[in-house]
């Protein structure tokens, strides 16, 4: 049961995409021009998205690359993190999960 659920979760989170505020107006117009709704049905949904969009204020627009893809960049700061230890602790890492040894990497801490 949980496998048949994850691997639905996983089917369904693969169609996903973003989308912006144009975006939506355009699909519920193109809606209208395809005569898919009717005119007062449009009026209704066009009303009750303007009223969404004044509650939270601003369309949560995603950050786009030059390709139009989602890009997020985050960065940490590790307060009291040396860079030693974070190294040492790299190189521990890779040959625990991947068998590495540190003396098959070549490896150079002042870079």
């Amino acid at each position: 049961m949980k496998s048949s659920l994850i691997l639905l979760l996983l089917v369904l989170g693969s169609n996903l995409f973003a989308q912006t505020d144009s975006i939506e107006k355009a699909i519920i117009y193109n809606k209208l021009v395809t005569k898919e709704i009717e005119q007062s049905e449009f009026s209704k949904i066009w009303a009750e998205w303007r009223q969404i969009i004044k509650k939270i204020i601003i369309y949560p627009d995603l950050p786009l690359d030059k390709s139009g893809h989602v890009h997020y960049s985050f960065l940490n700061k590790f307060i009291d993190f040396n860079k030693e230890k974070l190294f040492t602790r790299t190189l521990e890492w890779l040959s625990i999960n991947y068998g590495l040894a540190p003396s098959y990497l070549s490896s150079n801490l002042e870079y």
